[in-house]
């Protein structure tokens, strides 16, 4: 709902549900710790995440009273964590993040076999390509001897200086050849 262009009145708006939905969450965190104690509610991990929004919440907006800190605009991020709350209250959604919690050391292992082979396809990459994306910024001109003087580029409508250049992902070093290999495999091209 935040935006650029948004009006001052739903800037007001937005605040006051803010203040209001921490008020409820932070009454409802103190309850707890009231009716059991602190460290038998602290135990549990959705009462541990409940805690977490709850301080970092109240931290944010301590923070931005005092006086509109940059600090302050990198914990909005963690306002994302919120809807997480609800999902925490259903038991078969907690099975699922549990799951989830359960499976991130798994996706850890996966993670470093897939960087083993982006290294080895990537020492593969640098042997064979290295140096061989160079080109002149005329496209008629093919070899290196013959990329001087200037050229009419008809794109632009102005008379250019030929210049050798590299393309921007080649294979020269094992780091930029990440860069390649990353666009190579990402969906988005």
């Amino acid at each position: 709902m935040e935006g650029p262009n948004m009006s001052p009145k739903m800037v007001e708006n937005l605040e006051m549900v803010d203040y209001c939905l921490t008020a409820c969450f932070t009454v409802e965190c103190i309850m707890k710790v009231m009716t059991f104690s602190f460290k038998r509610y602290i135990k549990e991990r959705t009462n541990q995440l409940d805690f977490f929004i709850v301080v970092t919440t109240l931290m944010e907006m301590a923070l931005a009273y005092v006086g509109g800190l940059k600090a302050v605009r990198s914990l909005r991020i963690l306002r994302a964590i919120r809807p997480l709350r609800a999902l925490t209250k259903s038991s078969g959604m907690r099975l699922v993040l549990k799951s989830v919690a359960l499976s991130i050391g798994a996706m850890v292992n996966v993670s470093v076999v897939m960087l083993m082979f982006f290294v080895i396809f990537g020492i593969l990459g640098v042997q064979v390509f290295a140096g061989r994306f160079f080109r002149c910024s005329d496209p008629s001109v093919e070899f290196r001897y013959q990329c001087e003087g200037s050229y009419y580029d008809a794109f632009s409508g102005d008379v250019v200086e030929r210049q050798w250049t590299n393309a921007y992902l080649n294979f020269d070093n094992l780091f930029r050849q990440g860069g390649a290999h990353w666009k190579i495999i990402s969906p988005e091209r």
